[in-house]
C-alpha cells in the first residue's frame, strides 16, 4: 500500500485526473472549520496541525502549475479549494508573539505559516501572483472559456489572501518585533513593488488593480483590488510611481480610471440584494475608494456607521480580531464562513 502523497504524485499525475486531491482538500476544509482539537496526533507523533498543513502545501497547492490535466478547469478547481482553506486559516489568525519563539509549548496556529509566507519571498506568494497574472490576461479577453467560473474562483481567493496578508501585516511585525525573532520579514506591500520576472517591470500591483474593470461581474474582486492598493499607496512615494507605470499605457489608464468611476457610482445596497459576494465588507469600505483617490491613499478608510448603531456596536469584542477593520467577514463565494476559534 502507497501513502496519501504517493498515490497523488504517481497515480494521479499519471491519470491526470485529481477528485482525491480534491476531496483530501474538501475533508480537510470540513474538518479545520468545524472543529479540529489542537491535540490531534499527540502520541505517534508531536500534536499540531502542521503535518497536515505541510502535506496540503508542498503535495497539492504549490504543484497546481506543474502538474498535467485532462480537464484544464480542473487545475483552477483545485487550486481554488486549496486556496479557500489558505484564506481561513489566515483570515483567522491572529499574531501572537509566541508563534515567533523557538521554544514553544505547542505548535502555532497554521495561519502563522501562511502569514509568514506572504511576509517574504516564497513560491506561495509566486503562485498567487501568477495566478492573478494569468487570471487577469483570461479574464481581459471577454470570453466565454471551459473553467472560467473555477479561474474567477481561483483569482478571488488569491486577491483576499493578498487583502487579509497587509491587513493583518502592522500587527504581525509588531509580534515578531516583541519577541526578538531573527527571522527577515520583507513585507508583503513592499513586495508587491518588486520587479516582475515574467515582464521584468514592476507591475503586480498595475496587473491587480485592473481586477476594478470587472467590477460589474466580479465586485468581490474589484474590493480586495482596491484594499490591496490602499495598502501599498501607504508608503512614501508610492502613488506617483504607479502613476508613471500607467503612463507607459494610456488605453490601460484610461480602462482602470473608468473602473473606479463604476465603482463609486455603484450602488452598494442595491448591488447587495442582487450580488452574494457584496456583503457588509463591501458598505463599511466603500468611502475608501474615495479616499483613496482623492488623498493618494494617506488617509485612513472612514467606516460607514447607521444612525441608530454605534461605532462599540459594530467593532465586536476587545478579544475578537480587529486587524481587519470592523465588521470583517469571511466571504466564500456562496456563503459566509465564521472567523471564530475555539
Amino acid at each position: 500500500p502507497c501513502s496519501l502523497a504517493e498515490e497523488i504524485e504517481q497515480n494521479e499525475s499519471r491519470l491526470e485526473s485529481y477528485n482525491l486531491s480534491s476531496g483530501v482538500l474538501q475533508l480537510l476544509h470540513t474538518l479545520m472549520t468545524t472543529h479540529m482539537p489542537r491535540s490531534l496526533g499527540a502520541g505517534p507523533r508531536q500534536p499540531g496541525y502542521d503535518p497536515y498543513f505541510n502535506f496540503l502545501m508542498n503535495s497539492i497547492i504549490l504543484r497546481v502549475y506543474s502538474r498535467s490535466y485532462k480537464d484544464p478547469s480542473e487545475m483552477w478547481e483545485v487550486a481554488a479549494k486549496g486556496l479557500k482553506l489558505l484564506f481561513y486559516l489566515l483570515a483567522t489568525y491572529r499574531p501572537k508573539a509566541s508563534d515567533f519563539m523557538e521554544l514553544r509549548e505547542e505548535q502555532p496556529y497554521p495561519g502563522y505559516h501562511v502569514m509568514l509566507q506572504l511576509q517574504v519571498k516564497s513560491h506561495l506568494l509566486q503562485l498567487l501572483l501568477r495566478i492573478i497574472e494569468d487570471a487577469r490576461e483570461r479574464l481581459d479577453e471577454y470570453k466565454r472559456f471551459r473553467g472560467k467560473e473555477q479561474l474567477e474562483e481561483c483569482a478571488l481567493y488569491a486577491l483576499l489572501l493578498l487583502e487579509v496578508a497587509v491587513a493583518k501585516q502592522n500587527a504581525f511585525f509588531e509580534a515578531h518585533s516583541s519577541a526578538n525573532s531573527p527571522i527577515l520579514l520583507s513585507g508583503l506591500n513592499r513586495m508587491l513593488l518588486d520587479i516582475n520576472p515574467r515582464t521584468r517591470r514592476p507591475d503586480y500591483v498595475v496587473k491587480i488593480i485592473k481586477f476594478v474593470t470587472y467590477n460589474n461581474w466580479l465586485p468581490r474582486h474589484s474590493l480586495a483590488a482596491i484594499k490591496i492598493l490602499s495598502a501599498v499607496t501607504m508608503l512614501p512615494n508610492v502613488p506617483s510611481q504607479i502613476l508613471n507605470m500607467y503612463a507607459l499605457g494610456s488605453n490601460e489608464k484610461l480602462e482602470v480610471r473608468q473602473g473606479f468611476v463604476e465603482c463609486l457610482e455603484m450602488d452598494a445596497r442595491l448591488a447587495q440584494q442582487n450580488e452574494e459576494l457584496l456583503d457588509s465588507i463591501v458598505l463599511n469600505d466603500y468611502q475608501a475608494m474615495d479616499d483613496m483617490l482623492h488623498h493618494g491613499g494617506h488617509q485612513p478608510p472612514s467606516v460607514a456607521v447607521d444612525e441608530d448603531e454605534s461605532e462599540a456596536d459594530i467593532s465586536g469584542p476587545e478579544d475578537g480580531d480587529t486587524t481587519l477593520g470592523p465588521c470583517y467577514e469571511v466571504v466564500a463565494l456562496n456563503g459566509k464562513m465564521s472567523v471564530g476559534i475555539d
